[in-house]
C-alpha cells in the first residue's frame, strides 16, 4: 500500500485549508554528510517543502488545526522544522480552541538531525499536554505507515485515534523489529487492525471512510459545554413503580432480550463515536464507551454491557471518564453486569486495584455524572461506575451486594435457595429508593424493557435528560461518604 500524498489528503478531507507554513527554515544541527542535498531532492520528489504541512482546515463545517504528514519527504520523518510546525500548530489550537488533528504517515525521527530530531518527541508531547490541560480535543489518524518517534509521542497522546486499514503501524517498523529481536513476527503484526484489536485505536477505517468518521466526531465535539436539553417528559420517572418479588425482578433484569447499555446508547444518541481500549494493549468487550450528542449536548457514555469486565475494562472506563472531564462534557454511566470477572487472569491482572481506581476516577471527576442501572448490578464491580451525582435505576433492574446464587451458596451452601435469599438482599429499584441509594426509578414498558425496547429507550432518554438537568458535577457532594 503506497502512502497517500499530503496534498491528496488535504484535497480529500478538507472543504478548505489555509496553510500556516509561511516559510521554510533549514536545520542541519550535526552537519550530516550530504543532508542538504537530501533536502533538495526530497522537495523535488514530494512537491512539498517539508515532511508535514500545517493549516486551518474545515471538515463538515467544523474548523480544526491540522498537521498532515508527507511520507515522500524523507520518509515523513520528524526533524527540528517538523517539530516547530507541530508545536506552532498546537499553540494555535490552544489559543483558538479549535481541535487539533494529526494525519500521520511517517518513519519516525530524522536520523540526519541526530538527537535534535529525537528531542522533538518531548517538545511535541509537551505541547500536546498543554492542549489536554485546556480541554482541547486531540485527534490522530494513523495512516500508512506510522512508526517511530511520531507514533511514540503526540500521535499516541490523542484523545481519539483512528487506524487506517491497511496500514503499517508500530513503534519499531516490522523490519527493525525482526532485525533487533531475531524473531519472525506473527501474521498481522504491526498493522492498523492489530493496533485496533489491542485497544490502541478507537476505530479501524479505510482511507475513504476517514472523512465520515472525522465529521461525526467533530460534530459531537462542537456540542461541548452547551448543556441544552429538551424538557424531560413526565414519564421519565416511575414514581409509583409496581412492587414485584425480588426473584422476578432478577429474572426480568437477566432476560437475554432485555436491551443492553450499548443498544440504549446507540438508540438514544443515534450516531456515536466509540471509545475503545485501555491504551495498554487490551480492549475488553464487556465495556462499551462512546461520545455522542443528546439534543444539543455532547455526552460521554461509560457502560458495563451485560458482561463481566476485567482489569482492561475498568481501565477503559477510567479513560473515558477522564477524557470527558478533560473535554468538559458530562458522563452517563450505565450498569448491567453480574460483577467483575473473577477468573485467574483477571485476578492477577489487578482487577481489584482497577476497580478501586475506577471509584477514585469517578468520585473525583469534575464533570456532571449521571449513573443508571439498566439491568443487573452486581457487587463492587458494578458500584464502581454507579456513584454519580444522580443515581437512577430502571424499575425492573436490580442492584445487589452479591448475586442470590452467591449469597445462597455462602449462607446455606446451597445455590438452589437463591429464590428464597433474593428478597432478603433488598435488591429491587424500590428497595434502593428506600435505602437512599438511588434518586429516581425509571419507568419501563409493561412487562419489562424487553417487551418494547423502543419505548424503553424513549423513557430512558427522558430520564437521562432529567438526570443531566439535576447533576451539578459536585465532587465534594459525591465524595461525602458517597451518598
Amino acid at each position: 500500500m503506497p502512502a497517500i500524498p499530503s496534498r491528496k489528503r488535504i484535497e480529500q478531507l478538507f472543504d478548505s485549508f489555509e496553510s500556516l507554513d509561511k516559510r521554510v527554515r533549514r536545520h542541519d544541527p550535526i552537519g550530516f554528510a550530504g543532508y542538504r542535498d537530501d533536502l533538495d531532492r526530497a522537495r523535488t520528489a514530494s512537491g512539498t517543502d517539508e515532511a508535514v504541512l500545517t493549516g486551518i482546515g474545515r471538515i463538515a463545517g467544523q474548523e480544526v488545526v491540522a498537521a498532515v504528514f508527507e511520507f515522500d519527504f524523507l520518509g515523513g520523518s520528524m526533524g527540528v522544522e517538523v517539530g516547530n510546525r507541530i508545536v506552532r500548530a498546537m499553540k494555535l489550537s490552544a489559543k483558538t480552541g479549535r481541535p487539533f488533528l494529526a494525519i500521520t504517515s511517517t518513519g519516525g525521527a530524522r536520523m540526519q538531525e541526530g538527537m535534535s530530531a529525537l528531542a522533538q518527541m518531548a517538545r511535541t508531547a509537551a505541547a500536546s499536554e498543554a492542549l489536554a490541560r485546556k480541554g482541547i480535543p486531540r485527534i490522530t489518524i494513523l495512516g500508512h505507515p506510522t512508526t517511530g518517534g511520531v507514533y511514540a509521542s503526540f500521535a499516541s497522546l490523542a484523545d481519539f485515534i483512528a487506524a487506517e486499514e491497511p496500514a503499517t503501524i508500530g513503534f519499531a517498523g516490522p523490519r527493525v523489529s525482526v532485525e533487533m529481536t531475531g524473531e519472525d513476527l506473527p501474521a498481522g503484526s504491526h498493522t492498523g487492525r492489530s493496533a485496533f484489536e489491542a485497544g490502541l485505536a478507537d476505530a479501524l477505517i479505510k482511507p475513504e471512510e476517514t472523512s465520515d468518521w472525522l465529521a461525526r466526531l467533530l460534530g459531537a465535539m462542537s456540542k461541548r459545554g452547551t448543556r441544552s436539553m429538551s424538557k424531560p417528559a413526565a414519564a421519565a420517572q416511575a414514581a409509583d413503580s409496581p412492587l414485584r418479588p425480588a426473584w422476578e425482578s432478577f429474572e426480568i433484569a437477566r432476560n437475554p432480550d432485555r436491551p443492553s447499555p450499548r443498544w440504549y446508547a446507540e438508540a438514544i444518541l443515534g450516531e456515536v463515536t466509540e471509545i475503545r481500549g485501555d491504551r495498554m494493549g487490551t480492549d475488553d468487550p464487556a465495556v462499551f464507551c462512546c461520545v455522542g450528542v443528546l439534543d444539543s449536548t455532547a455526552i460521554a457514555v461509560a457502560a458495563i454491557n451485560r458482561a463481566s469486565p476485567g482489569p482492561g475494562g475498568f481501565r477503559k472506563l477510567q479513560r473515558t471518564i477522564r477524557l470527558a472531564e478533560r473535554l468538559r462534557i458530562p458522563v452517563v454511566t450505565m450498569i448491567d453486569t453480574p460483577g467483575a470477572d473473577p477468573g485467574h487472569a483477571s485476578e492477577y491482572g489487578g482487577v481489584a486495584g482497577e476497580i478501586a481506581r475506577t471509584f477514585e476516577t469517578l468520585l473525583r471527576a469534575k464533570t456532571p455524572v449521571v449513573s443508571i442501572v439498566t439491568g443487573e448490578g452486581g457487587s463492587g464491580g458494578a458500584l464502581a461506575v454507579a456513584c454519580g451525582d444522580v443515581v437512577m435505576i430502571q424499575e425492573n433492574a436490580v442492584f445487589s451486594v452479591i448475586s442470590p446464587e452467591g449469597a445462597a451458596t455462602i449462607l446455606h451452601r446451597d445455590a438452589s435457595k437463591a429464590r428464597e435469599v433474593a428478597g432478603q438482599l433488598k435488591p429491587t429499584a424500590s428497595d434502593l429508593i428506600s435505602l437512599g441509594l438511588a434518586d429516581h426509578i425509571v419507568a419501563e414498558p409493561p412487562g419489562g424493557a424487553h417487551t418494547d425496547p423502543d419505548a424503553a429507550a424513549l423513557l430512558l432518554g427522558n430520564a437521562i435528560r432529567l438526570g443531566l438537568s439535576q447533576a451539578k458535577g459536585s465532587v465534594p457532594a459525591r465524595m461525602k461518604g458517597w451518598r
